[in-house]
């Protein structure tokens, strides 16, 4: 599940433990037959527990049990989380608190009414609310959580006077939000509260606040004493004063397509300008002295990198499209038209993430250092070759993929890797997100692959795991919605990461003769619904007899697709075509 789902469940335990050990609970039925659970907060209060509800739910202010009225003044953690079918919710106005996670991916939540009673809406409370698109906030609201509205539909929002609190992502990913205004009175804000809000045009800040400013309509959160832009948008226009853009605050402008930075910022953060889809060209300055992880990932259109002449800490030596750390010689930002120069020691964390249009990149013998997920999501590779003479990787026998020479890892692959068989490991992330890849074998040389190594990998119609293979890690072969079979050659089973072929419900795996009930109690492996034997070589309609019928089913593959099943290999010759014909029609004749 998508984002925190595990620490979610394990709090849950903990809460509900707590719960038993200082509070009791107890349920009541409210004015429409409809059964609430409460938690006693202590003698006189408390707070609506966690429940299985549904349709419409109208919370009361009081509730009785055991001859004792206690005041309804929380909506506890978790209370209606994971509640789909819930579809309208009434909260009282005793109500002060909305706990943490309270509403949680109700989604079929349309519309909503925060009394005017509540005070603070605690982290993630209406988070993944996806049709939540009506909103109302109570006139004394002072502190909304982090992502307490991520994820939601909201189309309009208006902050009450009396906000003083608004936490990262509070509004994040809300894409039909269009406009918003900061009050006055609001004196903190921990960063963007507005990342991935696609359609976000305008940003105003309302006169008077002292903390923050949205100085000459520039569209942006600023906060005064630092000059740092906290939030930004598609029209913001960076006022020449700004010495710092914050982490995240541009992150999700997909309509971002040009910014221009002011020559007296000297720090651009993490994530700034994340997932800046549109975003053609960029230019640091010469003043710039820190630029974060990620600054510039998942950017597809960036073309154009240029630093400043004079600047010290960074480079864009011999027009190269990247930016470079010049004291460690570090590339840390490319994209597709990036030409690595051969100065360059290391390629940073991120550097090519998300460029789509990168079809083809040489490493050269100078880089001894490659960072997590550098080409993760270059789904347009076509070509990876290492220059001859790198002492740490190669890219042997013109396998298109970067393998660390040490351990014969393949860490980076593309579209048309061919796997050398002296390949030990197939790595994290290896070939994550390589739509374009059909056809694959993994050689028999090969003990582990990977956590999300053929993540979305959508090209795939099979794929072969070899006897040698000891260990599958978790998403290693998942999200491939394309694939249809998976063949194991596996006669030692042995549990796989629970989560390694998760995803892959239309698939089948095939599997070495008398090993079915082991495959389908082995961990990981169970999770494929279709276990079956490998079928006779030659029985290439798995019909359990080999015939004439096997001969058309060979022939209709060999015309209509590109992809080869193991089993179709009737010569054993590693490549499906007329030869395997002649050889099942032998087979057929008794020759």
């Amino acid at each position: 599940m998508k984002r925190y789902l595990l620490t979610f469940v394990f709090l849950i335990a903990t809460s509900f433990v707590a719960q038993n050990l200082f509070a009791e609970t107890f349920s009541a039925t409210n004015s429409d037959g409809v059964t609430i659970s409460y938690n006693t907060l202590n003698e006189t209060t408390c707070e609506v527990g966690r429940g299985n509800y549904s349709g419409t739910v109208n919370i009361p202010s009081t509730v009785k049990n055991n001859n004792i009225t206690y005041t309804v003044t929380e909506i506890g953690k978790y209370a209606f989380m994971f509640c789909n079918n819930l579809t309208s919710v009434t909260i009282p106005n005793t109500v002060k608190y909305i706990r943490y996670g309270a509403f949680y991916e109700c989604s079929s939540l349309t519309s909503l009414k925060i009394p005017d009673s509540v005070i603070g809406i605690e982290d993630f409370a209406f988070s993944d609310c996806y049709y939540l698109a009506q909103l109302t906030l109570g006139k004394n609201l002072e502190t909304i959580g982090e992502q307490a509205f991520d994820y939601c539909g909201i189309s309009s929002l208006t902050l009450p006077n009396s906000v003083k609190t608004i936490k990262g992502n509070a509004f994040g990913h809300c894409e039909k939000l269009t406009s918003v205004t900061i009050p006055k009175g609001v004196n903190t804000i921990t960063s963007n509260p507005f990342s991935d809000c696609t359609n976000l045009a305008s940003i105003v800040v309302e006169s008077g606040n002292t903390i923050y400013n949205s100085a000459n309509n520039c569209n942006a959160i600023i906060e005064t004493s630092t000059k740092t832009l906290i939030s930004g948008c598609k029209n913001t226009k960076i006022p020449n004063n700004i010495t710092a853009i914050n982490h995240h605050a541009f992150s999700g402008c997909y309509s971002l397509t040009e910014v221009t930075i002011p020559s007296n910022v000297t720090s651009i953060g993490g994530w700034a300008f994340l997932n800046c889809d549109n975003l053609y060209s960029i230019k640091i300055p010469k003043n710039v002295s820190y630029i974060g992880d990620m600054a510039f990932s998942n950017c597809d259109n960036l073309s154009s990198i240029v630093v400043e002449s004079g600047n010290t800490h960074y480079n864009s030596a011999n027009n190269c499209n990247a930016i470079i750390e010049s004291s460690t010689n570090t590339l840390i930002v490319g994209c597709w038209l990036t030409v690595i120069p051969n100065t360059v020691k290391a390629i940073g964390k991120s550097a090519f993430e998300g460029c789509y249009g990168l079809r083809s990149v040489t490493i050269p013998k100078s880089v001894t250092s490659i960072g997590d997920y550098a080409f993760r999501g270059c789904n347009d590779l076509e070509s990876i070759v290492v220059e001859s003479g790198n002492t740490k990787y190669n890219s042997a026998n013109n396998c298109n993929a970067i393998i660390e020479s040490s351990t014969n890892t393949l860490i980076v692959g593309c579209m048309n890797t061919v796997i050398p068989n002296t390949v030990k490991k197939i790595g994290d992330y290896a070939f994550y997100r390589c739509f374009y890849l059909e056809d694959l074998k993994i050689p028999n040389s090969v003990t582990s692959i990977g956590n999300y190594a053929f993540y979305h990998c959508y090209g795939l119609k099979e794929l072969n795991i070899p006897k040698s293979v000891t260990s599958i890690s978790d998403y290693a072969i998942s999200y491939c919605t394309r694939l249809e079979k998976i063949v194991s050659f596996v006669t030692t089973v042995f549990n796989a990461e629970p989560l390694a072929f998760w995803g892959n419900s239309q698939a089948t795996l095939y599997v070495p003769e008398g090993l079915v009930s082991k495959y389908q109690s082995a961990a990981g492996w169970k999770q494929i619904s279709t276990i079956k034997e490998i079928p006779k070589s030659g029985d290439t309609n798995e019909d359990g007899n080999i015939n004439i019928s096997d001969v058309v089913t060979l022939v209709n593959r060999i015309l209509g697709d590109s992809n080869t099943y193991y089993f179709y290999d009737t010569n054993d010759d590693g490549i499906v075509n007329i030869s395997d014909v002649v050889k099942l029609v032998n087979v057929i004749l008794g020759n």
